[in-house]
Formats: structure tokens, sequence, C-alpha cells
């Protein structure tokens, strides 16, 4: 009987060709990484008649001529840090004395006229003011826990900051700092702090506006002070220092007969810091017994000053004594604003009391009553720190306004806000 032959060729052909397969596919991707190799490290051109580049990490970077060796290892610092295979360039802006390279992203090599890091001057108070209450107002709207707390507060008060905890740079519109510390970074227009940092840009330089953040599911306070600001002691001035230390803003009812050019910078004060100001009349007087004419000199009189001096217009009063009655209602065009927690504190002027009574009587979304020029009052904000304690409770210390905002409330004439 005949054997079978068996054929081997076919077998073997096969299989030379699947291996000439695989090994001229492992060509082809080795072709194809060193194409794009070259196309990235050769290939690309910037838009910049003067530029240099870098090759780095299958990256290029372009930089200007003239910078040198600060260009270069701008350069180099972007190809390390960013994704491979990418180009970076940039566009100049000219700003004054300065030149800006912006790469996009924040990403920009800022030198003066010699090509040259800018030396800051040291940050003055209103600088450090500036960063710190950006730093706060970001954590806070990034919704970071630690933002709320006192210890936050403390840490990042102006007086405890200093350059070495940021990095920076600029771009053509802001200061950009970045803190390693709190993994966050804050962008300051150059219109606010260009001035402070020593840097004239030509930038227009505008008077400055605190950026403040509340979180309308955390619980709010609005503490508010009467009868200031205060002529003859610090008091009104160590309030406003206190509420600043903890990022807290309060609402100040301010009666005319204390208003003078010796007054006006506490107030100014108040205002740059974000607190809210109304009228309480101008001697105290109860506004039930007076005529229709004395009810509004009495009460407008103070807007008309605030608006005259600060640019300042007044969105609510509060009626001396509490007092008021339909004939009030009708002749004052603003809201009345009361209370719903007393500190007795123009009763006691007792600061242990007073520090007891608000402590133990305030929930959320309350309205306490202070008052801006007893001794005893500013002992228990500050040295009994009342604020402090209301912080670690949770609570957010607002403006009368931005409470009544968060609880729906129109603040308008005939109005009486908190308690009726």
């Amino acid at each position: 009987m005949r054997k079978k032959k068996r054929y081997y060729g076919r077998s073997r052909r096969k299989r030379r060709r699947n291996s000439g397969y695989f090994y001229g596919m492992v060509a082809l991707g080795i072709c194809l990484f060193i194409a794009s190799a070259l196309f990235v490290g050769r290939g690309a051109k910037s838009k910049n008649f003067d530029a240099k580049r870098v090759r780095s990490n299958q990256c290029v970077a372009f930089y200007p001529r003239q910078t040198k060796n600060m260009g270069k290892a701008f350069a180099e610092k972007l190809c390390k840090k960013g994704k491979r295979k990418s180009v970076y360039d940039y566009k100049t802006y000219k700003m004054k004395d300065y030149y800006c390279y912006d790469y996009g992203n924040d990403q920009t090599l800022f030198l003066d006229k010699h090509f040259k890091k800018p030396q800051l001057k040291p940050l003055s108070d209103r600088g450090k003011k500036m960063i710190s209450d950006y730093l706060r107002y970001q954590m806070k709207s990034d919704g970071r826990e630690e933002a709320y707390t006192s210890d936050f507060m403390e840490d990042t008060h102006y007086t405890n900051l200093k350059m070495e905890d940021f990095e920076y740079h600029f771009n053509k519109e802001s200061f950009i700092c970045k803190f390693q510390k709190y993994d966050t970074v804050i962008e300051i227009p150059l219109k606010y702090i260009a001035k402070e940092l020593g840097l004239d840009l030509g930038v227009p330089q505008e008077p400055y506006s605190k950026p403040y953040y509340i979180d309308p599911k955390r619980p709010m306070v609005a503490l508010t002070f009467d009868d200031g600001p205060s002529l003859n002691s610090d008091c009104t001035d160590k309030i406003l220092d206190e509420l600043y230390k903890y990022d807290a803003k309060a609402t100040f009812y301010v009666v005319g007969r204390s208003l003078s050019e010796e007054t006006n910078p506490v107030i100014k004060k108040g205002l740059e810091l974000g607190n809210q100001y109304g009228s309480h009349s101008h001697s105290h007087s109860n506004l039930v017994k007076l005529s229709e004419e004395q009810m509004r000199q009495e009460v407008m009189g103070v807007c008309d000053y605030f608006k005259e001096h600060f640019d300042y217009e007044m969105t609510s009063y509060r009626p001396p004594y509490g007092s008021y009655n339909d004939q009030v209602d009708s002749v004052i065009p603003l809201p009345a604003i009361l209370w719903n927690v007393d500190s007795g504190d123009w009763e006691s002027r007792n600061s242990d009391a007073i520090l007891s009574k608000v402590i133990s009587g305030t929930s959320d979304r309350s309205v306490v009553l202070l008052h801006d020029i007893h001794e005893a009052s500013k002992k228990a904000v500050v040295d009994g720190k009342m604020i402090k304690t209301l912080i670690d409770r949770g609570y957010q210390l607002v403006t009368v306004d931005e409470l009544a905002k968060f609880e729906g409330v129109e603040l308008v004439q005939g109005i009486h806000f908190c308690w009726d």
C-alpha cells in the first residue's frame, strides 16, 4: 500500500510570510516614530521671525532670540512639563518697559527691558491684602472645606504672607500666584495690583474691589453695629480689623452727628473691606414723634452724606429704638432693618455678658444687634473672639443685604426685615 506524501513546503512558506509581515510592521512603526520625531523636531515653524527653538521630550518650544538664556530655560521647562509631541509658540505683548511672551494656558515669560525677570519691590500691606483676599476667595469658591475654618483665616491673614509662600508669573492682564501649600492658583487683575508690585506696566489703575464668596448652602449670620462710628476711641477701627481677619463682613448703621472729616477715614476703610452701611438717623431721635419733614431729614440726610463723600448708595435704614409706624413707612423710601438677637451691650456694658448672649442666641439667618461705640462691645468682639467663635461654629458672616437675598426677601420701602 502506498504511503501518503506529506507536503511541508506550503506551511513553511506561510510561516515565512507571517514572519515577514510582523517584521515589516515593526519597521513601519519605527519609521513612523522617527518621522513623527523629525516632524516635531524639524518641521515645526514659529510665527515669530526672531524665534529660536529647543527640542526635548519629543517637543519643540520656541523662544525670542533676544531673551537668550532666560528664554531658552523657559522653553526647556515647557518641553519638560508639557505633553509629548507638542509645539509651543508665543505671542508678544509690550507693556510699557516690559515684555510678556504668552504661550497660552497661563504659560508666560515676563521680562523687563533688559530681558531679565523683573525684581518686585517688597509687598506693601495693601498688596498683601489683595493676595490674601483672592486666595480666600478662590479656595472658598472651589468648595475647599478648610477655607471656612478660623485656622485657615488666621494662616492666610495678610500679615502672615511672604513672597516665598508662592511662585508667580504674569500675563497681559493678571498677576498669577501659585500656592503649593494649598494647591491653588489665583489671578489678581493688574489694574489693582501693578502699583503695589512696583511695576509701571501702562495699565490704568482702578479702585480695588475686594472679592468675597458666599456659599448659599452654609449657615449665615448678619452682625449689625449701631450708633457709630466711634469718635473718641478705636472701637470701630478694631472691629473692622477683626472682621477682615476672618474674611467676614457686617452692616453698620451710623448716626449723622458722628460723621465728620475725622471719622471719614474709618468709614472709607470699612467700605473698602466690603462692609455695608445704612442710616440710623442723624440724632438718634424717635421717628414716630417727628413730623414727616423731620423724619426725612433725620434718615435721608445720612444717606446724602454718604452719596456726597463716598459715592455710596445706602439701601436700608434702622429706626432708632426699633420704633416705626405706618407714617414712617410711607415717608422713608427705604426698608427698615431690625434684629432678632439683642446682645444687650447698650445695657450691660459687660463684655462677657455680651459674648454669652450673642453666642447662645445666634442661629442660622440671625440678625444680631451690637454697638460699635462701647468699649465692652469691642472687647467682646475682639478680645472675646466672638467672630472666631461664630466662624468655628460654621457661620458665614454676611451683610444684611446678602442675608435678605438668600432669604428670598426683596428689600423695598415698607418692608421690616427680621422683626415685625
